[in-house]
């Protein structure tokens, strides 16, 4: 698919190195525990905010991972090795926390669900967004990616609503990247360089 059959897809990123603690993302969080992964979501959802305005109250929120929140898993995992219990951070520790991190910063009252896993948690997301534009269960949808590679963290965003589904479609039936994890798929799908965003 050429990055022409996209450009009506609103789409934002962020990336920064791992080890960075990412508090920069303008929204006001009562609660700031979240993985770094998370803080980079964060931007991305801030990105593609400047550029869209205000979202629906009603915009539902998607969020994959293949990689998880490293730092919070980590935890539950010295935790059960010194035999502490840390089910609080067992909770952060998946897709779950970007997918409620980003819809409790935009205040959505949506659907707002996670999945976990690479190009197949990406093509059914984007079955399910394609099925929720159909069907007006939302007027918007955003879709959350947000993975670790090596020494860096990206998360890209895509905004998705009724005038954009012919190229959901397009984008859904395409996706053949076999392993890949989410956020690097629909980088490269989008045809954006990362590194140019900082």
């Amino acid at each position: 698919m050429s990055a022409e059959n996209l450009t009506t897809i609103p789409w934002a990123c962020h990336s920064e190195p791992v080890g960075n603690a990412i508090k920069d993302h303008l929204f006001s969080l009562k609660d700031s525990r979240y993985d770094p992964l998370v803080g980079v979501a964060l931007c991305a959802l801030r990105n593609i905010l400047s550029k869209n305005g205000k979202l629906s109250a009603s915009t539902a929120v998607i969020a994959l991972t293949d990689s998880g929140c490293r730092s919070h898993v980590k935890r539950v995992t010295d935790g059960i090795i010194e035999s502490r219990p840390r089910q609080a951070f067992f909770a952060r520790g998946g897709a779950n926390m970007l997918a409620s991190y980003a819809s409790i910063a935009l205040e959505s009252h949506g659907p707002c669900f996670s999945m976990s896993g690479g190009a197949d948690a990406l093509r059914f997301a984007l079955d399910v967004s394609l099925q929720m534009i159909r069907s007006n269960t939302c007027e918007q949808i955003l879709l959350i990616a947000a993975d670790y590679e090596q020494t860096d963290m990206h998360a890209m965003v895509l905004l998705l609503d009724g005038s954009n589904q012919e190229y959901l479609e397009k984008l859904r039936v395409q996706n053949d990247s076999g392993t890949a994890n989410p956020s690097s798929i629909l980088r490269n799908l989008m045809k954006f360089n990362i590194d140019t965003v900082k």
